[in-house]
């Protein structure tokens, strides 16, 4: 009987000794699956930092230039409101009537594409060219 007990502990002990092993494997294989999963982790917070970090400087960058598209858009406006101011001024100075070249030395006007205008020629209206004392040169009489 003692034989039988003998044998029956030596069984058990050796299926306790293979589950033991068993458990031990298993505990073993899911913490280097955890160790594992733990490495991913911390590399996919890495991931996920310097993507906030990009997002950030592309904010940063989108604003930017966001300023430099609403200063420009005023700097187009302003222009805009000095092209309309010549725009009405040019239509002024059709109003004044026909224009002439007179130069400083000299007591004559030209009209346009005169060959005597000189060099430092002005334009003026003809009305002020009269009241200033010119006369028409002899081409443009």
């Amino acid at each position: 009987m003692k034989d039988k007990l003998n044998t029956i502990k030596t069984a058990v002990c050796a299926v306790l000794a293979v589950g033991c092993a068993a458990l031990a494997f298993l505990f073993w294989d899911a913490s280097d699956r955890a160790s594992s999963l733990l490495e991913e982790n911390d590399t996919l917070r890495g991931q996920i930092t310097a993507l906030q970090r990009e997002a950030d400087t592309a904010a940063a960058s989108a604003e930017t230039m966001q300023q430099q598209v609403d200063t420009m858009t005023a700097q187009i406006e302003e222009l805009n409101g000095k092209l309309e101011q010549a725009a009405q001024s040019g239509a002024d100075m059709s109003a004044v009537g026909p224009m002439v070249y007179v130069t400083p030395s000299g007591s004559k006007y030209h009209n346009e594409g005169c060959q005597y205008i000189g060099k430092h020629a002005t334009k003026m209206p003809l009305s002020d060219a009269k009241e200033a004392g010119y006369t028409a040169c002899a081409k443009c009489e």
